[in-house]
């Protein structure tokens, strides 16, 4: 009889470990993890902890410059601009007297925090930028591997990265190297430079192939403070944008309207918590969280960090990459509840009087003469022009080459930011149609369907 009953509890503690560990497998296909920012029911609070502190330093070089720039009673500047350099490019702006550049035209050019890269360009066997030179085309300037010590870890290992561009479905604008790579250095440095200025101030990244031709200290800066963050978008529902003040707003004209591009050449930020949240959540998906996305949505591998469901929201799929325009609008999604602006340019397809040329694929939007419209009221160009030679500036610095102009002491060697070979370079094209390609015919954005949205799928 012993035995016997030995036996059944025997019996009865395996059927009850199965049952857990059934359970807990479960468990494991759904998320109830709140995304980090918000609160258990996906709030955005009134303050935010500091999550990603191993991730960024604070620099009290950097501490003691920015104090150099505040006004006599202590006030900061209006207006703190950011961009990245490294040493290869630079010498190419240099070698063109820095035409369509930052540095071209620098009389408006607000006070300039300069991020570089020399810590990799020596380490690669390149020439840094000197500090004389540094000191000459920035009020700061700081490397970014001293802004983020673990960032260079993880690029020399590249591990995650690697997992990451050998998926089939990710979003690419190389076929060179692993974009990412290159385009968390500038994540790092917006928000490096964020936590080290007061709440409230405004913030303003530029690429290095940006030039600024009138002040910004009036109608542009003005209208970049009634919003969190400002940018330029690219979207098939450039008509129907007028009167839409939310990007809830805009899903309600059609879900496939809330798949737009974002072009991060141009990128204001009112430093508040829910910027600071934004920018958390950017760091997070760079750092692993874009992977798991991948995962789950390419190789159906279950994730605490997104729901079962996520990867069947309109904007996820061409989103699923970590070049910076990828991230960004992942993240933007997910904090909606901050308030965008859209800067408009001269190439909208709208004309003034209200007339639509009947251009498709990805457009720019007019502007809107109603302040609490997600455009503003002007187009971009009155004060900036970003002298786009092609996708992805920030990228091609690392690439090795730049518009017009081969740079071969500068071509990519560095074997870790190279693609693997299982990269598939076919699936990265993005399906939405660049603005006025031939492929794309105009629809209107209430009657948008899938295949008028993916017209130019490979």
């Amino acid at each position: 009889m012993a035995r016997l009953t030995t036996k059944f509890v025997s019996l009865y503690s395996f059927i009850a470990v199965a049952s857990l560990l059934c359970f807990f497998s479960i468990l494991k296909s759904f998320s109830f993890k709140p995304i980090v920012g918000t609160d258990s029911l996906g709030r955005l609070p009134g303050n935010l902890p500091d999550t990603s502190s191993t991730f960024l330093l604070k620099s009290k070089e950097l501490n003691n410059c920015l104090e150099k720039l505040r006004s006599p009673n202590g006030d900061p500047p209006p207006l703190i601009a950011v961009t990245s350099v490294t040493s290869p490019a630079f010498a190419h702006f240099k070698g063109r007297n820095f035409k369509n550049t930052l540095w071209g035209n620098v009389k408006y050019l607000p006070p300039l925090i300069v991020y570089h890269e020399n810590t990799w360009d020596v380490l690669m066997g390149r020439d840094p930028i000197s500090e004389e030179v540094l000191d000459s085309i920035g009020a700061c300037s700081i490397d970014v591997f001293d802004a983020a010590p673990n960032l260079l870890n993880s690029l020399v290992n590249g591990s995650m990265y690697k997992t990451f561009y050998s998926i089939d479905g990710i979003k690419s604008l190389s076929d060179r190297i692993m974009d990412g790579t290159a385009l968390v250095r500038k994540a790092v440095a917006i928000s490096h430079l964020s936590k080290h200025l007061d709440q409230q101030s405004m913030m303003l990244w530029l690429d290095v192939d940006v030039t600024v031709s009138k002040s910004l200290y009036s109608g542009f800066l003005s209208e970049i403070r009634t919003r969190d963050i400002s940018y330029i978008p690219e979207t098939d529902c450039f008509e129907s944008t007028i009167g839409v003040r939310t990007l809830d707003d805009l899903e309600e004209v059609n879900p496939y309207c809330s798949d737009f591009r974002i072009d991060t050449g141009v990128f204001a930020f009112r430093l508040n918590p829910g910027t600071s949240a934004l920018l958390t959540r950017v760091l997070e998906l760079y750092d692993g969280r874009m992977l798991e996305l991948a995962q789950l949505c390419f190789q159906g591998i279950p994730t605490f960090s997104f729901p079962a469901d996520y990867c069947s929201k309109p904007w996820v799929l061409n989103s699923i990459g970590l070049n910076d325009i990828h991230v960004f609008a992942i993240a933007i999604h997910e904090l909606k509840q901050l308030r965008s602006g859209w800067f408009p340019l001269h190439d909208t397809p709208v004309h003034d009087d209200g007339r639509i040329s009947k251009r498709g694929g990805m457009c720019s939007v007019p502007p809107s003469r109603n302040q609490l419209d997600i455009t503003v009221p002007f187009f971009l160009t009155r004060y900036i022009t970003h002298h786009k030679g092609g996708s992805a500036i920030m990228a091609r610095q690392h690439e090795g080459y730049l518009p017009n102009k081969k740079i071969v002491s500068a071509k990519t060697s560095d074997e870790s930011m190279l693609v693997p070979e299982k990269y598939n370079a076919i699936e990265t094209i993005d399906p939405r149609c660049a603005c006025g390609d031939k492929r794309a015919t105009f629809t209107v954005a209430s009657l948008l369907t899938l295949e008028t949205h993916l017209q130019c799928s490979p």
